[in-house]
């Protein structure tokens, strides 16, 4: 009996293939779907008015009570195990790719392309994430105008009242302090909980910060963060805040605070810092106030320092109680350790990062926190 020969076969034996664009059809779909939304979120935060404050207290909301809520259910940080996964499952795939150019020499065009379809579609995909969780909230309205505070141009002589005012806020609780066995301030025992309810409790001042909040998470790899100058991560792909746990103590309530700023949709550095700052000294815990006057002291003090007021600087700061001039020296210490070509890089990265996400500013843009610290305790109208 004769058997005949299947139409989809070629004279050569071998079935037809379609084009490469037709084989991955579905993972070209996504890319370009991702790509839209990206591009529709980008643009209507910057030039819709209104879309990008409508968009942080409407949406954004739900996916940190829902996207935020789950990731929150696992004890370690979701975002560092993602990290190293995907450095794993890149290298497997590089590794099968490589395999696969050299043992099919007639169909390199079509592998090289469905790699790259593939990963086109991956970075796509973390685009629109990024974007929706976190890309959207970094053009919404400051927090400044919810506190009522006008920031202004200032000379120094509100900077030295500034300075004087947060050195006498820490004389005030240093004899509240708890000190450790090596002669610092002691750690926080539930920093987890405590950072949320003093975010909770802030909120109660300022409803626009109120919401679901997930436990801030420490990072398995914090040497790691330091060796890039990072004390803290949101993470906009699991909705976590992420702290560096290696560090000084006194300066991770603070941190803590600052990140989880970030998950109420306020994404400027320098405003997380001042929402941190009123979170620690509104929280009531010793540990988290004496944290949040520390970071206030030392930047209004760098500040008053750049503006040549060297002796002014050098007096208030003779003037702090000796834990302070000993976690400060400690804090000091730790990062000189880690002043590399490597913190540089990352800085650099950093900078243009909030450049490109309209801190214009750039890493400078932290210096506005003394502004902010400047309008809520030593008004423009005292002078």
């Amino acid at each position: 009996m004769k058997v005949m020969r299947d139409l989809s076969d070629t004279g050569s034996g071998r079935r037809r293939r379609g084009s490469p664009f037709a084989e991955h059809r579905a993972a070209l779909i996504l890319a370009a779907a991702a790509l839209i939304l990206t591009v529709f979120l980008a643009a209507a935060s910057r030039g819709w008015n209104g879309f990008a404050e409508w968009y942080a207290v409407t949406v954004y909301p739900v996916l940190v009570g829902s996207v935020g809520r789950f990731f929150g259910l696992f004890p370690f940080s979701v975002l560092e195990f993602g990290i190293v996964l995907l450095i794993l499952l890149l290298l497997v795939l590089f590794v099968r790719l490589v395999v696969r150019l050299v043992r099919k020499k007639g169909s390199r065009g079509r592998i090289l392309f469905g790699a790259f379809s593939r990963v086109l579609t991956l970075v796509l995909c973390l685009a629109t994430v990024f974007m929706a969780n976190c890309g959207v909230n970094y053009y919404r309205t400051e927090f400044s105008a919810f506190s009522g505070l006008t920031v202004q141009k200032s000379g120094t002589e509100r900077l030295i009242r500034l300075c004087t005012l947060l050195a006498e806020h820490l004389n005030e609780l240093a004899p509240q302090v708890e000190i450790g066995e090596d002669g610092l301030s002691a750690a926080d025992e539930n920093l987890r909980q405590d950072a949320v309810a003093a975010m909770n409790r802030l909120g109660e001042e300022y409803p626009v910060l109120q919401g679901y909040y997930p436990q801030p998470k420490p990072v398995a790899a914090s040497r790691g963060m330091s060796y890039l100058n990072i004390t803290g991560v949101y993470s906009p792909f699991t909705i976590e805040a992420n702290y560096n746990c290696d560090t000084v103590a006194y300066t991770i309530p603070v941190t803590v605070c600052h990140e989880l700023s970030h998950l109420r949709g306020f994404m400027r550095e320098d405003e997380a810092n001042f929402i941190g700052y009123l979170a620690c000294v509104r929280s009531g815990n010793t540990a988290f106030a004496y944290s949040g006057e520390m970071l206030a002291y030392v930047y209004a003090s760098n500040a008053l320092w750049s503006a040549g007021e060297k002796d002014a600087y050098r007096q208030i700061a003779a003037s702090l109680p000796e834990i302070c001039k000993k976690d400060l020296q400690a804090d000091s210490t730790y990062w000189k350790a880690f002043e590399t070509p490597v913190a540089q890089v990352s800085s650099q990265v950093n900078n243009s990062y909030l450049q490109a996400n309209g801190q214009t500013d750039g890493v400078k843009s932290y210096g506005r926190f003394v502004d902010l610290l400047l309008a809520y305790y030593v008004p423009e109208e005292s002078d």
